[in-house]
């Protein structure tokens, strides 16, 4: 997915301030994926120099430029950086946002509060998964994730800032094809730091040639508010990941 942002976003980087004419089919697509990704921030209520702070963390991860930040200390306190902006509310009582962080890992996206919530309906969800027949081999490691294998890697395994090639094959639970780099022809490399937990997590448990299904539960993937228009709310997700190459 980096490397079809990266294309995308291409001549839209490094023109400052300048404002990019939208007159091409091409430009007109690439100001409609801005206006998607905007709606991962709705809520946010992102001043004009955090907007800016945004795209330049935005333009580094697409370039695979080295982080200006160590991701591995903040990537805890922007969970709780989006969960005091989306409901201030429930966490006026607290000094500063490090409280939250105290309550251990999970996706950002998802409140602590709402994960409890839905608690009872994943484990549902993740119950009927267990159910299905499984003629591969399958693990489900304490966070929620299974991985079923289908091929056994016999390389490598990344680390967690491993920069790894895959091929993959994303669908929800009905079988809806939300990203795919296998229908585009092109394999992906990103930073394994920098994608959902669910990556994160899974990906270190193969080797290169490996191949698996990864069925990521909610709060491993997009949590309470999904990724729209192409993920929905509280969506259980399925990953067909082949893994290629360790980059770096």
């Amino acid at each position: 997915m980096s490397g079809f942002l990266k294309n995308l976003l291409a001549p839209f980087i490094g023109r400052g301030d300048e404002v990019p004419r939208i007159f091409t089919e091409e430009e007109k697509i690439l100001y409609a994926l801005g206006h998607a990704l905007s709606e991962q921030l709705d809520g946010l209520e992102l001043s004009l120099e955090e907007l800016q702070l945004v795209k330049l963390g935005l333009q580094d991860g697409v370039q695979h430029n080295r982080p200006r930040v160590e991701l591995r200390d903040v990537r805890p306190k922007l969970e709780a950086f989006c969960a005091a902006r989306l409901h201030p509310e429930r966490f006026e009582s607290a000094e500063h946002t490090g409280h939250i962080v105290e309550e251990g890992p999970r996706s950002w996206t998802e409140p602590a509060h709402e994960a409890a919530a839905n608690s009872s309906g994943q484990a549902q969800q993740m119950s009927f998964i267990d159910d299905q027949p499984t003629p591969a081999p399958q693990i489900t490691t304490p966070s929620g994730l299974i991985i079923r294998e289908i091929v056994a890697g016999t390389g490598e395994r990344p680390g967690e800032l491993s920069v790894v090639k895959v091929h993959y094959h994303g669908t929800l639970s009905d079988g809806t094809v939300f990203d795919s780099s296998v229908e585009r022809g092109k394999p992906a490399s990103f930073p394994l730091n920098q994608v959902i937990p669910a990556w994160t997590e899974g990906l270190q448990l193969m080797g290169v040639g490996g191949k698996a299904l990864l069925i990521c539960p909610p709060q491993l993937a997009y949590g309470d508010r999904g990724a729209p228009p192409a993920i929905p709310p509280k969506a259980t997700l399925h990953f067909e990941v082949e893994l290629l190459d360790i980059v770096r």
